[in-house]
């Protein structure tokens, strides 16, 4: 047996979903009869599932490992075994906060705003947002040394939303459970306003909205656009799960071959590679990203980059600049950004209904 002290972040909640939040290997019948039973003690008291835990109560657990199901009558009592404990994960990284930035190993990520419910950080190029040796887990870490966060039983702080691994820029982080719901409901409501600078292969000659439903093929690890015709007309794709996907996209500066360009991406819906997705259907793919179409480079991975992500109610703007190295890459391909920059910022009004007028982005 061991004992776990409820901290806030788990305060009022209801003890079988603080427990199904803390131990997620272990099947909720493993707990419903751990419960049931008695295992399972507030301040060495039995208690039901729907029971409120209150912060500084002592929850008595027992060790999973050897715990098992909820007991089958028609087995005699007897309890199976549970399945076999994951597998040990490496050491947590080390990291630590120096002049406004998070560093851990290779890694030095700009901190841009925190609370006491969220931090927003400018994610760099090539690290995961979440998993094992990700970005969640490195500011975890953090937040943790910082005493911007306690651990509790049913919250970890993570990702309100996820960029992909070499997608960079803004990135929101929870602290608390309060932000956890309130970000998570901003995005549920659609009340958020992000704005993506893209590297594109192909020429567009006008702003342009992609409506397009998509789904995610989670054996290929793509998004698929349905086809204008309905995804009955191809048996590959009649399993997949289409939701609606809008996406509008707006030239900032091309190539004199019109080979190349940069365009600005305003997501209306969050949906999986949706910018990525859409970007190549409308055939202008994300200049290396193979994934999707776009040619090959020896030099750098795809260029797409979070520059705003705004919330409505209360209202917060943050904006992150670009990479040193992202940004000399552009400066070769383009000359002075400075043009590009101004109409970057012309787009927030039409992008962010919300954001204040003082908004900047600053590449």
């Amino acid at each position: 047996m061991t004992e776990e002290t409820i901290a806030e972040d788990d305060n009022g909640r209801r003890l079988d979903r603080v427990l199904r939040k803390a131990y997620p290997a272990v099947p909720p019948g493993a707990i419903a009869g751990a419960v049931r039973r008695g295992d399972i003690r507030i301040n060495g008291k039995r208690v039901k599932n729907d029971t409120r835990v209150e912060t500084g109560d002592r929850v008595r657990i027992p060790d999973w490992e050897d715990t098992g199901r909820d007991a089958d009558p028609v087995a005699g009592g007897k309890s199976p075994a549970l399945p076999a404990a994951p597998r040990r994960r490496s050491p947590p990284p080390q990291a630590h906060v120096t002049e406004n930035r998070i560093v851990s190993g290779e890694w030095s990520v700009p901190i841009l705003e925190r609370s006491d419910d969220w931090i927003a950080l400018n994610k760099p190029q090539g690290l995961a947002s979440h998993g094992e040796g990700g970005l969640d887990e490195i500011l975890r870490v953090v937040a943790r040394g910082a005493g911007w966060w306690s651990d509790s039983l049913s919250f970890r702080p993570g990702p309100i939303h996820r960029l992909d691994r070499n997608t960079s820029g803004v990135q929101l982080f929870s602290l608390s459970t309060a932000g956890a719901r309130d970000l998570t409901e901003q995005l549920r409501r659609r009340t958020v306003s992000k704005i993506y600078l893209a590297l594109v292969s192909g020429y567009l000659p006008r702003s342009t909205e992609v409506d397009r439903r998509l789904a995610y093929n989670r054996a290929s690890r793509t998004a698929v656009v349905e086809p204008e015709d309905g995804p009955a007309s191809d048996p590959a794709l009649r399993r997949l799960r289409f939701s609606t996907a809008r996406t509008r996209f707006f030239p900032l500066g091309f190539t004199a071959d019109k080979q190349t360009g940069l365009v600005a991406a305003v997501p209306e819906t969050g949906r999986t590679h949706q910018v990525r997705c859409h970007a190549a259907a409308l055939g202008i793919p994300l200049f290396g990203d193979t994934k999707y179409g776009g040619p090959a480079s020896d030099d750098h991975d795809y260029v797409l980059h979070a520059a705003l992500f705004a919330t409505r109610a209360p209202a917060h703007v943050w904006t992150a600049p670009l990479a040193s190295a992202t940004y000399g890459l552009l400066r070769t391909r383009f000359g002075d950004l400075t043009a590009i920059e101004h109409r970057l910022n012309e787009l927030i009004p039409l992008a962010c209904t919300g954001c204040p007028a003082g908004a900047t982005i600053r590449v």
